[in-house]
């Protein structure tokens, strides 16, 4: 990308404004209808960022949402709930953050002291700099659904203290994703320039800082994952092949497992970073994924989905929701019948829990399965024949025995997951992790409702669960 880049289309920003407010206002009118929306503190929050660290036990520190078609950053503080910079368009908010047309990603500094937006627009980038009045400021670099992304700080849960990462201390750059030069950019956040261009072999999708600051992880457009040496700008020898369309990572707390969405095939790819390989974890969703975060600790995932639900996800047994089921009870009626069910198998984050009744039609010599959640399933099972229910929730093999099955015979089976996924919203996206001050030793989880123009809170055990504000 070359400096002219930066700023052949700064000249026609007035014309794109005019177009996207336009654009804007047609959205807005096709949002639902709800009490008191003209004093709406979100609009359309999409990703989330966080103060690392803050001495504030009443408060916690700030939490930033951008607004994807509020031209703004809602901020407020993580243990009060408290609105400090408003997305109140009636009556008009003085301290209100704007940003630009369409705020895409958002950034912290480790120290927490700027924090860098992008838009979805071929935009300047947004520099803001607490505390209140939060001044807003435009960088020269000027780029288009850039991912930003900056070596994160190390948080203590204990303390509540944030370790800066020695790599930021020696080199404090900013890294974005430039889709339409097919590169990397980076900024220095010191001298405020552009401090460097990393050529890829296809367009970025995700980026990623690793959490001690010396490598810098892409996904592309062909469907591939890339290290960068933050240190050196070089692309490495290490990358892997995901196929379909993989997007948002996530590195482990212990900085050994990489994380990554995959849209489609809605896939969580896992992969080892010793030596480079995918595991052969494989996970199934009804719906594509958007975001994931790990607890404090990193014992904890958190994945969100289009289907509105936030699913838990467990690093130690490579494992989301966990689904298991209890062995199978046979109800014979007369004449005396035995049959067996084997072969059971169910699947995490598609099976509930719920208890199944599989019943004998000796006239159709089938079987009528239904579910307590699932319902009446349209696929009938056979005996001798291996059994999928209507959406994957459960597999299994009626066997026959010395004895024919008779009209009635039930045998009644109750699955089970660990943890069920959590309604949070029409069109949940970005995550962000805090410790909580207020229940030592857990998280607070923010959940950024794109379609609902909400941001939620819950604790890591979802003993508490509420909208922070409509």
């Amino acid at each position: 990308m070359t400096d002219g880049a930066n700023f052949r289309s700064l000249a026609g920003l007035a014309a794109l404004a005019v177009f996207a407010a336009a654009l804007w206002a047609a959205v807005a009118c096709t949002q639902p209808a709800k009490v008191g929306a003209t004093h709406r503190h979100f609009y359309g929050p999409t990703r989330l960022a966080a103060q690392p660290s803050t001495t504030n036990t009443v408060t916690g520190p700030l939490v930033y949402a951008i607004n994807s078609f509020g031209g703004n950053v809602t901020v407020l503080t993580a243990e009060s709930d408290k609105i400090i910079s408003s997305a109140h368009r009636v009556p008009y908010q003085p301290n209100t953050v704007w940003v630009g047309l369409a705020p895409y990603d958002i950034a912290i500094t480790p120290d927490g002291s700027e924090i860098y937006v992008t838009d979805a627009n071929l935009a300047p980038i947004r520099l803001i700099q607490p505390p209140v009045p939060f001044a807003v400021t435009k960088l020269l670099l000027a780029l288009r659904e850039a991912r930003v992304s900056v070596a994160p700080a190390s948080i203590d849960a204990a303390s509540f203290t944030a370790t800066v990462p020695p790599a930021w201390t020696a080199k404090p750059e900013v890294w974005f994703t430039d889709p339409d030069g097919s590169e990397l950019v980076t900024w220095d956040n010191v001298k405020n320039e552009l401090s460097g261009q990393v050529a890829l072999p296809s367009a970025p999708v995700g980026l990623l800082v690793s959490r001690d600051g010396t490598l810098a992880y892409v996904t592309g457009a062909d469907a591939t994952v890339r290290v960068v040496d933050t240190a050196t700008h070089t692309v490495l020898d290490d990358s892997l092949y995901l196929g379909g369309n993989p997007d948002r990572m996530v590195e482990s707390v212990a900085g050994d497992v990489l994380y990554v969405l995959n849209r489609d095939p809605v896939q969580l790819h896992i992969i080892d970073l010793a030596n480079w390989t995918q595991t052969a974890d494989l996970f199934t969703w009804e719906a594509p994924l958007n975001d994931m975060i790990l607890t404090t600790d990193g014992k904890v995932g958190f994945i969100t989905s289009d289907d509105g639900n936030l699913y838990y996800f467990y690093p130690d047994q490579n494992r989301a929701c966990v689904a298991s089921y209890y062995q199978p009870v046979f109800f014979d009626q007369d004449p005396f019948s035995n049959p067996t069910m084997t072969n059971i198998v169910v699947t995490d984050c598609l099976t509930r829990n719920e208890i199944w009744t599989i019943v004998y039609d000796q006239i159709n010599d089938d079987w009528t399965v239904n579910g307590t959640v699932s319902g009446l399933q349209a696929n009938l099972a056979y005996t001798g024949q291996a059994y999928i229910s209507d959406k994957g929730q459960l597999k299994f093999l009626i066997v026959a025995g010395t004895f024919h099955e008779s009209e009635g015979d039930t045998f009644r089976l109750q699955t089970t997951e660990q943890q069920a996924p959590i309604p949070v919203g029409l069109l949940p996206q970005g995550l962000l992790v805090t410790p909580s001050r207020h229940v030592p030793g857990l998280d607070w989880i923010f959940v950024a409702d794109t379609g609902g123009n909400v941001v939620n809170r819950l604790l890591v055990d979802n003993s508490t669960y509420h909208k922070i504000a409509e």
